[in-house]
């Protein structure tokens, strides 16, 4: 039962993880230290409160708190700097739908064909996500530019970071 509630806190550990590596890969380590120091201290409260009272529960409920926590402050950064607006729909609604779509499909199929395999079946829940991508018209659009315009805001300061040495 742990392990399915622990299962949950994968993307947020996921996006916080990746959200950092931005940060930092654009240079804004002051902003990955300050959120990590608030994260910090928000598990420590959280964690005296909740585990004298709901024990290994509590704590699991203090890792969902802190993963999300610091995601959210490192992506409404990354937001600001790049000067993109988050779209619901198509940053998280079609992503989501994509995802619970190709691994339903996959699982299906997997066991309407007696797949034992799981990397065919993780294949097959890639090609179906991909084709759902493609399916959905460019709704994904949006998360692509993301991606692009920080790779261009991050060689644009590296340039200019050579430029003032």
């Amino acid at each position: 039962r742990l392990i399915k509630i622990m299962a949950l806190l994968i993307p947020f550990m996921y996006l916080d993880s990746v959200a950092d590596g931005m940060l930092k890969g654009l240079g804004e380590y002051n902003r990955v230290l300050a959120y990590s120091s608030i994260d910090t201290v928000v598990s420590i409260a959280m964690i005296f409160f909740l585990l004298p009272k709901f024990g290994l529960y509590g704590y699991v409920l203090v890792i969902y708190v802190s993963s999300a926590l610091n995601a959210v402050l490192s992506i409404g950064r990354l937001l600001k700097i790049t000067q993109n607006r988050f779209e619901f729909l198509s940053d998280i609604v079609i992503p989501f739908s994509a995802a619970v779509f190709s691994s339903c499909s996959a699982k299906a199929i997997a066991s309407l064909f007696d797949i034992k395999s799981i990397v065919i079946s993780v294949l097959l829940s890639v090609l179906l996500f991909i084709s759902f991508v493609f399916i959905s018209k460019g709704k994904m659009y949006s998360t692509v530019k993301t991606v692009i315009s920080l790779s261009h805001h991050s060689k644009s300061r590296v340039i200019l970071a050579k430029k003032g040495a």
